[in-house]
């Protein structure tokens, strides 16, 4: 998922990247690495530039000119990880030192730093990166049951924030809710500075919807409508992410599952331009398979509970 989540959002600022796994980190070539881009992650730790990679008993003579046009004049603090006992102390203290000696204006701030430099030994080899601090993503302020308006089908926001994710909404563009509920995904794309549609084939999951969104300060940036995803009143959106519903606590209104995806992957069609993409959240036993139009770029399994599995589903729109 964090790979799937790293290559959507360099695509939301304009870098098609393959990323690849090694060590539990993802790597990826890119131009540049936009300001904020890694706290608006959900399953992302942290996303920063890699300076260089060099063995644990050649880090006091790693180079750090990469470093130099990321630290010059800025405040940073050295945080390494994976090092034991006294080490830890003793790796951030030499790399502390070196790089207020070799790049002009770059001075120590523990407690508020601009920059942090990462030092991460992943087992006889050393990254050292230079990133943004760490945002503290306060998902509780947002769970379902904090809600003006719960219903027990709600995302939780951390899902609802990848989801918004994959589709690569970049900030401006339109993503559209089909089956929007409580509206969790639309509140996450409103967060990340998109504009969110949310619709609903129950009445009742409108209006508490949109209640939860003018509790939150979201209505200049959303709109929620009453609708059928089988007739959709939108002719164009820049992104679609939902969750179908499923089971006895989500409401249809008689349709099927299999039919409101196929109703789902027929309006999508209609509505996303080329390159553009649709997520969505479905059981295993329903998939969108061989969805005319879209080509499949990513699949995530987890388990929701004992007795089910479901699927994350992203279909980008056939160039």
């Amino acid at each position: 998922m964090a790979r799937g989540e790293l290559q959507a959002l360099m695509l939301s600022v304009g870098q098609r990247v393959e990323p690849v796994e090694r060590e539990g980190v993802i790597f990826c070539d890119a131009r540049f690495v936009p300001e904020g881009l890694g706290g608006r992650a959900a399953f992302i730790k942290e996303l920063g530039v890699l300076i260089a990679e060099v063995s644990a008993c050649r880090l006091g003579d790693v180079e750090l000119d990469g470093a130099a046009r990321l630290l010059e004049g800025k405040s940073f603090k050295v945080d390494s990880e994976g090092f034991h006992g006294n080490t830890k102390g003793e790796v951030d203290a030499c790399l502390g030192e070196r790089i207020v000696r070799s790049i002009p204006g770059a001075e120590v701030d523990v407690k508020e730093p601009q920059l942090v430099v990462r030092a991460l030994n992943t087992g006889g080899r050393v990254l050292l990166g230079v990133m943004e601090p760490t945002v503290k993503r306060k998902w509780w302020e947002r769970r379902p049951r904090s809600r003006a308006f719960f219903h027990p089908s709600a995302l939780h926001p951390k899902m609802a924030r990848l989801m918004v994710n994959l589709s690569a909404l970049a900030p401006s563009e339109v993503l559209l809710d089909p089956f929007a509920g409580t509206c969790s995904v639309v509140m996450e794309a409103c967060l990340v500075g998109g504009f969110g549609i949310a619709i609903d084939l129950d009445p009742r999951m409108a209006t508490g919807g949109k209640r939860n969104l003018e509790e939150l300060g979201m209505s200049s940036k959303s709109e929620v409508l009453h609708g059928d995803v089988r007739h959709l009143p939108i002719r164009e959106v820049d992104a679609i992410a939902t969750d179908i519903p499923y089971g006895r606590v989500s409401s249809s209104w008689g349709a099927s599952t299999w039919d409101l995806l196929r109703g789902l992957l027929d309006s999508a069609v209609g509505c996303l331009g080329r390159g553009h993409r649709l997520v969505v959240m479905h059981p295993r036993e329903v998939s969108p398979k061989d969805a005319k139009g879209f080509e499949r770029v990513g699949e995530y399994e987890f388990r929701a509970h004992r007795s089910l599995t479901r699927v994350i589903t992203v279909l980008e729109r056939e160039t």
